[in-house]
């Protein structure tokens, strides 16, 4: 975008409608946010009926299956006597959620999807910071005529400049971690 033809005017109603458009864009991943906490509390509270045309096929191969073991059993239980009244027996059930039916495990759960979700959210709204901001700065630097004004633009260090990775030795002041 060749800016020296803008006027002063323009560049501040075009920074101002990036703002505008980053803020937009910012309460859209709030919104996304939301959503994503939403779906993941619908998988979290899903039951499944047995019933269920996904499931009709197999529970009833089950239930054939259970009914000779128990035929088996009961086979066993007359060779050795044991009466009808006192013969074990062997029972499935359906059971209608996974390992989210346990309530420790759901707020596990539920606690990796919030701070994924969070996680999520910091890194778009950096993005969009970034693209507004690199946007705005091609805008306005049409109207940077020094050069010493365009150096103290490039001067600006990076995160990584500012905050070098951090080394294991260097926290524990150790060498060997373990």
């Amino acid at each position: 975008m060749s800016d020296n033809t803008m006027t002063r005017a323009e560049r501040m109603e075009l920074t101002k409608i990036v703002r505008q458009r980053a803020k937009v864009a910012k309460d859209d991943v709030t919104a996304r946010e939301a959503q994503v906490l939403a779906d993941a509390e619908a998988a979290l509270s899903a039951r499944f009926k047995e019933q269920d045309e996904a499931w009709r096929d197999i529970t009833s191969e089950v239930r054939r299956y259970m009914a000779e073991v128990q035929e088996k059993i009961d086979a066993r239980c007359a060779e050795l006597g044991i009466p009808v009244n006192f013969r074990p027996g062997y029972a499935t059930g359906w059971v209608s959620r996974g390992e989210n039916a346990d309530p420790i495990r759901r707020a596990e759960l539920r606690k990796a999807v919030q701070a994924q979700a969070a996680a999520s959210g910091r890194k778009a709204r950096l993005e969009i910071d970034r693209q507004a901001v690199n946007i705005q700065e091609q805008i306005m630097s049409g109207a940077l005529v020094s050069a010493g004004a365009r150096e103290f633009l490039a001067s600006l260090p990076t995160p990584e400049q500012l905050m070098p990775a951090l080394e294991l030795p260097a926290i524990t002041g150790r060498t060997n971690p373990f």
